[in-house]
């Protein structure tokens, strides 16, 4: 059913008004009215996903402003009188009894730029989440702001690479980086360039496999 738009109100708390389970990869969510978040698994039952996109948040009012249903962005929350996108990355919220950090916005791709432009979508496609305390969350739960911050995870993609890698001293594995920071295994080509760019020793701190 289409959403319909949200009564005026001066101060609307957030509450989670959809919640959706993404078991594999391109197959339809599954509409839920309960999660279980864990900080090891991110969302139990779900698609394995990289510790920095555990969860993918959405507004109910970006939704309406794009035109689209709950599920096009493939989020698994959908949070009624929210203003995520302009908290800062590192932002903890506590969501039912579960407890997340805010991540990264999520970027446009391909999957979604097919309902709407990725201009349109850009910082509008969701806010990644990683479950930092394990909870349950149910449609009707209040959203809190927490007080306490977590540091800053950077958006542009060489950034978060950097981020990642500045106070590392132990080398990682090429794919195992991509994940940590939370992109897919096709950037692996682009890596080497991105290290160049970054400078420094970031370059000696990842290892490359060799056939």
């Amino acid at each position: 059913m289409p959403l319909q738009p949200p009564s005026p109100s001066l101060s609307n708390p957030m509450i989670v008004e959809q919640l959706m389970l993404k078991r594999q990869p391109g197959l339809a969510l599954e509409p839920r009215s309960e999660l279980q978040l864990d900080p090891v698994t991110g969302i139990e039952g779900a698609q394995r996903a990289a510790p920095l996109r555990h969860v993918l948040l959405v507004e109910r009012e970006s939704l309406l402003r794009l035109g689209l249903r709950p599920g096009d962005l493939r989020e698994n929350a959908v949070l009624s009188g929210a203003r995520l996108y302009g908290l800062p990355s590192g932002t903890m919220l506590r969501m039912g009894t579960a407890e997340l950090r805010l991540t990264f916005h999520c970027e446009p791709c391909a999957r979604v730029t097919a309902l709407a432009s990725a201009k349109a979508l850009l910082h509008q496609r969701g806010y990644l989440a990683s479950v930092t305390a394990t909870g349950t969350v149910r449609i009707g739960d209040a959203v809190q702001v927490l007080e306490a911050r977590q540091a800053q995870i950077p958006y542009a993609t060489r950034d978060r690479i950097a981020w990642y890698l500045q106070d590392r001293d132990a080398p990682i594995d090429a794919l195992e980086l991509l994940w940590q920071v939370g992109l897919p295994r096709a950037y692996a080509r682009a890596l080497p360039a991105l290290l160049r760019r970054i400078g420094g020793s970031a370059a000696g701190k990842v290892r490359f496999r060799t056939r």
